[in-house]
């Protein structure tokens, strides 16, 4: 499984909550992760988190050691400036183009509507990487936020 980690940024109201429900940690199903974005809430508004992303630390605490609750209680009681590491599963990539198979193209064509397209893409680049006279195909996690 190849997976991507990136730095989600959110700044709350005093008062008002994320808008996320988080699910796992030690004394539960594994790692902690998103299990559902509250319509409107703060996280779905910034086009940044999905249902399924894993939670690795929160403003820079690490959560694969907390239980449930812990978690829970760190994500009620964080101020106002809430920075989450996030990890998340790409999609395979391509097949090494030596193996005579030529990967689809997909064209997808959205109409913007006010200043949003309301997506993330994620995905994997290849890098090539020269080892001696041989490259080598490395791939490269990209996450691009539309909004």
């Amino acid at each position: 499984d190849l997976r991507g980690v990136t730095i989600v940024e959110l700044i709350k109201k005093e008062g008002s909550t994320l808008g996320l429900t988080i699910s796992g940690g030690t004394d539960k199903d594994g790692k902690p992760r998103v299990s559902n974005l509250r319509p409107g809430g703060l996280a779905a508004r910034s086009d940044q988190l999905n249902v399924g992303d894993y939670i690795k630390s929160v403003n820079g605490i690490n959560l694969t050691k907390l239980r449930h609750e812990e978690i829970i209680s760190l994500l009620k009681n964080v101020g106002e400036r809430v920075v989450l590491e996030v990890e998340y599963e790409l999609p395979p990539s391509a097949p090494d183009s030596t193996s005579g198979v030529i990967s689809k193209t997909i064209e997808i064509c959205l109409q913007k509507e006010g200043t949003s397209f309301g997506f993330v893409m994620r995905g994997t680049g290849l890098c090539i990487h020269y080892t001696g006279l041989r490259p080598k195909l490395h791939p490269i996690p990209y996450v691009v936020h539309y909004f």
